[in-house]
């Protein structure tokens, strides 16, 4: 295994920790019940080829030239070092109403008319994970919330291509609530969509099914907008005068990934990925140039 620390002047005095294995490893797994003589399961073909098919796979991420790098800095100062959120901005979602949906209840003839108890689930389509939902409006078939909620988008949602999802459902006391449709968009068209892109954009979509393709009975009426997190703007470089060359945003760019680049030749280090991981390490503490700034200068990577 090779090993790189970045170390920094200031405590905790490290940086970056850059891990690298220079060949695939084997690694040994035993899996034995709190039992006396319990069996080690993994002495079953089946369950040890899943298993260790599945550890070479993980493993092989941090194979040369592949790397995995940890943050010791915000690690070792914990929460009193890191006053800035990992996301990259939030999404507001603004539900209205619903009409003509599904009955989540069936009708029973003459005696009771079809019915549901609607509420809206906002979250992720890839995870399957609710974030944030309505209130459950109790026997509506047309329902009206006009609640807001905000979902944080981080890097992890844009790097594995999610997809929005407001879903309808039927609340049930006794058996699992009725999927009544669901609505999915791209997250990337959201963040780069002008009619979304810093600002509401009020929509009306039908529901799909959930399987791809089929349709299902409704409509939904509501809002969705992204807005990124604040940015360090072009008048705010020009004002600053503590460093004088820097006065535009390519300008900083250019010095800090020159230094990058540099700081790793020097240490004898020419891999791009871990020059390529340097430079959002240094553009990062060089936010340090403007104390007036609040601004995370990694999100200039994007601009």
């Amino acid at each position: 295994m090779r090993m790189r620390l970045q170390l920094t002047p200031d405590p905790p005095f490290f940086s970056l920790c850059t891990l690298t294995f220079l060949g695939q490893p084997k690694v040994d797994i035993a899996c034995v019940p709190l039992i006396k003589q319990g069996p080690n399961l993994m002495d079953l073909p089946l369950i040890s080829h899943f298993v260790q098919s599945s550890v070479n796979a993980a493993m092989a991420e941090y194979v040369a030239p592949k790397s995995l790098t940890l943050d010791l800095k915000d690690m070792l100062m914990g929460d009193d070092f890191k006053k800035d959120t990992n996301a990259r901005g939030v999404l507001i979602v603004t539900i209205s109403h619903a009409y003509d949906f599904k009955e989540g209840d069936a009708s029973w003839g003459p005696l009771k008319k079809g019915s549901a108890d609607p509420y809206v689930a906002v979250g992720w389509a890839k995870f399957g994970k609710p974030l944030w939902s309505t209130r459950v409006l109790q026997n509506n078939m047309e329902p009206h919330w006009e609640e807001t909620g905000f979902v944080l988008v981080s890097p992890e949602e844009v790097d594995v291509d999610e997809r929005l999802r407001l879903q309808l459902f039927d609340s049930d006391r006794t058996s699992a609530d009725d999927d009544l449709g669901r609505i999915e968009l791209d997250l990337k068209e959201l963040m780069k969509d002008e009619a979304t892109n810093g600002k509401m954009n009020a929509r009306k979509d039908g529901f799909k099914s959930l399987k791809k393709g089929e349709g299902m009975p409704g409509k939904l009426s509501w809002s969705v907008g992204y807005f990124s997190k604040t940015r360090i703007t072009a008048d705010q470089l020009t004002s600053q005068d503590e460093d004088p060359d820097v006065k535009t945003i390519d300008q900083l760019k250019e010095k800090v990934y020159k230094q990058s680049e540099n700081k790793l030749r020097e240490a004898g280090t020419d891999e791009k990925d871990e020059i390529e991981q340097q430079k959002v390490q240094d553009l990062k503490v060089s936010n340090g140039i403007f104390p007036n700034s609040e601004h995370d200068l990694t999100t200039l990577l994007g601009s």
